[in-house]
């Protein structure tokens, strides 16, 4: 499946927008492997998160509560100075959401996460660990996602 998501960085005070795919690792889909990218908009400033993370759904693809964490990296000028250059540093999220529909091809998402990047004796004034909470909309790449009655292709 791939997706598409908006919402807000709590900690950043900023919109995000971003775009993820669902790969099922296992037959049955209730482990998924999800690399996904978000742009964080600040004013005079795009931040850029990139992440793969493992989740576990406990009722398959047909939807449902998930939960996982992973590999995050963030693209940003970490202090608060805005001359100094950008620079990307690696973390790790970790993410709680579900996803609705069933077996439709149209899936809405809501999904919060939570990205640690920042360590303290760097950033002491102006820490950057991002709390999103986003809404979002899957569709099926291909025609062999669950049908009804089935949990899982």
């Amino acid at each position: 499946m791939v997706g598409v998501k908006a919402g807000y960085d709590n900690n950043a005070n900023g919109e995000v927008l971003g775009a993820q795919l669902h790969l099922p690792l296992m037959r049955r889909g209730s482990v998924e492997l999800m690399p996904s990218v978000d742009v964080t908009f600040l004013t005079g400033l795009k931040e850029y998160q990139y992440a793969v993370d493992a989740l576990y759904r406990p009722v398959g693809q047909q939807g449902g509560p998930y939960i996982g964490g992973g590999l995050a990296f963030r693209n940003t000028i970490y202090g608060a100075d805005p001359g100094l250059p950008r620079e990307t540093r690696r973390g790790y999220s970790i993410v709680v959401g579900s996803t609705f529909g069933g077996a439709s091809s149209f899936r809405p998402q809501l999904e919060i996460r939570w990205v640690f990047i920042s360590k303290p004796e760097l950033d002491p004034f102006t820490p950057v660990n991002p709390q999103v909470v986003t809404f979002g909309v899957n569709i099926p790449l291909t025609g062999r996602g669950a049908r009804r009655g089935e949990a899982g292709s």
